[in-house]
Order: structure tokens, then C-alpha cells, then sequence
């Protein structure tokens, strides 16, 4: 998941309302004001006014930053452009957009295919159609990896299912999950260590112990296996160790199937199915 990618930026030509030189030992600093143009083959970036030190080969850029090509845009309030190593590091509420992916936070690193985010880090991945808030990010080529109270959001804000971790991968055509993790919709909500979501068939894999609640009972298991359909969670097999609460009466029944399979509709279960070795032990409307 590349949400922004500048071209590597190392050779560059200035335009400004007014330039001054100074003179330090045998070289110059530039001072650039009156609004700002730097450019390249690859890329134009504008800001109200800078400063490029020859000695160390840095750009300093104040002030509606805004770094641009074909393919991509970073909006900033300063940045400050390594020219030997073309590293781009763009500080102060930071927005990137790429077609109709987005990041957002305090501060965004860029070199080459790497990318690193911190402080308030937010954005959206339209292909997934998922959104995803943590306290920082790094992508290198193609994958993404959210830390610190990573969220992700699967579908529309108002039904989205939830993922929440310590910190989540992103390739491109899954979500891997790690520590504390909880998936839940509406009314549907499971808990466990590591979690597999592959967007192809909409399906997960929860490795626990884990522990599953909706509004008449909760469940134990070691692994829980899971369907997403319309974004919100629609089938759930539990398998070993499994344990199934039913609160839904004042005498609570707990049963100690092998397998469970929870069919769930509108995000209620609507039938139970509990498997032994011997074949189906209950079923429950």
C-alpha cells in the first residue's frame, strides 16, 4: 500500500518575487521570497518562501507547501528537501493524496519507495475501502505497517466493521493484525492475539485464546474463523476449546462443543450450530 510516492527529487531549478545571496567562506546561502517555485522533471513544489544552503545541499521551504506531480500532491506547512539524497521531509499538518487515497499526520518522511508518518497519522485506502487512524506508519514498496493504537475501518463510517490492534500490516491484498486485537460490527465482537483478513474472499482467521460476544451470549475458542458480507460480519466457525455462553435466559446454559458455527444476520445471530466428533449436538434458532 504506497499511499504517496515523490519521485526522487535531486536536481532542481528556482523561481521567486525575490532572491538574495550570501556569501558564507567560498559558497552561497540562497534566500527565496514572494512566493516560491522549485522544480524538477519530475515534480513542482511551491511555498511563500525559502532558503537553499549550498554548503550542506539543503532546501528549506516555509509556508502553503505544496509538492505535486501527475500522479500525486503533499500539502504542508514547511519542508525540508535533502538534495544529494532526495529524503523530502514535510513537517506540520501534513496531507497526502494519491487519486482517492489519502495520509494525514505531523509529520511524513519520503525517500525513494519509503515512507514514514508520525503524530496523528490518518488516511484512507479506497481500493479496500478502508480507512485507518495510529500513531505512526512506515510503507516500504508496496506494504504498509500501522503502530500504536492502529485502527482499521472496513466500509462506510456508519456500518463499518472495526479492526483495532497494537499494530497491523497492510500488503496489498491483505491485513495482518498483532496483539490485542478486536474485530467487531454493531453488535458482533471478537477478541484475540493475531488476525488474518484477505480482501479477495472477505474472509478471516482470529489465533487466540479468543473470546466472542453478541447480545444473548459469548464464546471461548482457540481459533475463530470468520465471513464479511456487505461489511459487516456474516458467518463465524470457532474451533478447539470451544466454549459457548447463552445469556439470553436467567438460568445461563453452557455447552462444550468441538466446532461452533455461528450464522449471523443483520448483525444477530440467527442460528447455532454445535458440532462434536460424533456429528451436530445442538441447534439453536
Amino acid at each position: 500500500m504506497i499511499i504517496i510516492l515523490m519521485m526522487l527529487f535531486t536536481k532542481f531549478t528556482f523561481e521567486a518575487g525575490r532572491v538574495s545571496l550570501l556569501r558564507h567562506d567560498t559558497s552561497y546561502i540562497t534566500i527565496l521570497e514572494d512566493t516560491v517555485t522549485i522544480r524538477d522533471s519530475n515534480m513542482t513544489i511551491t511555498g511563500l518562501s525559502g532558503v537553499y544552503n549550498e554548503i550542506n545541499k539543503k532546501l528549506f521551504l516555509y509556508g502553503d507547501i505544496r509538492a505535486f506531480n501527475s500522479k500525486s500532491e503533499v500539502k504542508s506547512d514547511s519542508l525540508i528537501v535533502h538534495q544529494n539524497s532526495g529524503i523530502m521531509l514535510f513537517m506540520s499538518e501534513v496531507s497526502a493524496f494519491k487519486g482517492r487515497d489519502t495520509l494525514m499526520g505531523d509529520c511524513i518522511y519520503m525517500h525513494k519507495d519509503t515512507i514514514i508518518a508520525s503524530g496523528n497519522v490518518h488516511g484512507r485506502i479506497a481500493s479496500k475501502d478502508v480507512k485507518f487512524r495510529a500513531d505512526s506508519l512506515s510503507t516500504v514498496d508496496s506494504t504498509s505497517k500501522l503502530i500504536g493504537n492502529a485502527s482499521a475501518f472496513i466500509g462506510k463510517d456508519s456500518g463499518a466493521i472495526v479492526i483495532k490492534a497494537d499494530s497491523m500490516y497492510i500488503p496489498p491484498d491483505s491485513l495482518i493484525a498483532f496483539s490485542h486485537v478486536v474485530v467487531k460490527d454493531k453488535k458482533f465482537q471478537s477478541e484475540g492475539n493475531e488476525l488474518l483478513y484477505v480482501n479477495a474472499d472477505s474472509t478471516g482467521i482470529l489465533i487466540g485464546p479468543t473470546l466472542t460476544k453478541w447480545d444473548s451470549g459469548k464464546a471461548f475458542s482457540d481459533t475463530l474463523f470468520f465471513k464479511m458480507k456487505r461489511k459487516s460480519i456474516n458467518n463465524v466457525m470457532l474451533v478447539g476449546n470451544v466454549k459457548i455462553e447463552n445469556t439470553r435466559t436467567s438460568s445461563n446454559v453452557t455447552i462444550f462443543p468441538d466446532t461452533a458455527l455461528l450464522y449471523i444476520q443483520d448483525s444477530r445471530i440467527k442460528r447455532l450450530v454445535c458440532i462434536n466428533g460424533s456429528g451436530v449436538i445442538q441447534s439453536n434458532e
